[in-house]
């Protein structure tokens, strides 16, 4: 038996996932063994742990697949992910639905929280995501319902962002990216949340989605270039078998300054 090929999804929280494509497994070969890059990222193509806390009476956040709902020619829930990152899943409200109004927030409020993680080591970290939030109908109301973007660093919290008919472009992917520096100290026990409502009798249409979750440190450490090449001695001669690792920085033109 030469096994059966599957595609697998290997991920942990502080690691990049990967998504293996023709594993094979099978009599022989049941264990396979990955190594993933240390990182936050999360593109939610599987579920690492978030926390839903809730009591809307529908349109709680869950990850799958993106369902897109329409309304007034507009997309309000988004037929699909964030362009370009793994998979096609994302951190969505109410997925159930491909009619607007049938699986949107209603009556309550829904949180989804990030596991912990650990900015000790991060010398500016940044904090990015891609965001979604449609808002609208009611009966006799205008929509004014809010998608509240708050981070704790375990001693104190603060809100990053309150997206709104208001302040915020919506019922479309947006990128947001903020220096945590800025806004709160970052310690080991960082934990992001986002939070939205429809508040019982208005009958508005509230949705949310959030994709591709990443922690970056924009004073990375120096970068090292192993470059296969030729050692040439003296006399300019050719020492077989040399291996030169170079170690240095990138140039805005694309050189690189050697030490």
């Amino acid at each position: 038996d030469t096994g059966d090929n599957f595609e697998v999804v290997v991920g942990a929280w502080g690691y990049q996932a990967q998504l293996v494509e023709n594993a094979v497994f099978g009599v022989g070969n049941t264990d396979l063994e990955f190594v993933l890059e240390q990182g936050y990222n999360d593109e939610f193509l599987i579920d690492l742990g978030w926390e839903i806390a809730a009591d809307a009476q529908s349109g709680n956040w869950e990850i799958g697949e993106p369902l897109g709902t329409e309304y007034q020619n507009l997309p309000y829930a988004p037929d699909f992910d964030v362009e370009g990152d793994l998979g096609d899943h994302a951190l969505v409200t109410g997925n159930q639905s491909p009619n607007a109004g049938g699986d949107d927030v209603d009556d309550g409020t829904t949180i989804a929280t990030s596991p912990i993680f650990d900015l000790t080591t991060y010398e500016k970290p940044y904090l990015s995501f891609y965001r979604w939030f449609a808002n609208g109908g009611g009966q006799g109301q205008a929509p004014d319902d809010v998608l509240t973007i708050r981070l704790s660093n375990g001693s104190e919290t603060v809100v990053l962002d309150e997206i709104s008919v208001a302040n915020g472009d919506l019922n479309e992917w947006i990128f947001q990216n903020y220096n945590i520096s800025e806004h709160i100290e970052p310690t080991a026990e960082m934990r992001i949340s986002f939070e939205t409502s429809d508040q019982e009798d208005s009958g508005h249409l509230v949705e949310a989605a959030i994709d591709w979750f990443n922690v970056a440190d924009s004073v990375p450490a120096a970068p090292t270039y192993p470059l296969a090449g030729v050692l040439l001695d003296d006399n300019g001669e050719a020492v077989d078998g040399a291996i030169i690792e170079v170690i240095g920085d990138m140039l805005d033109d694309g050189g690189m300054s050697v030490q």
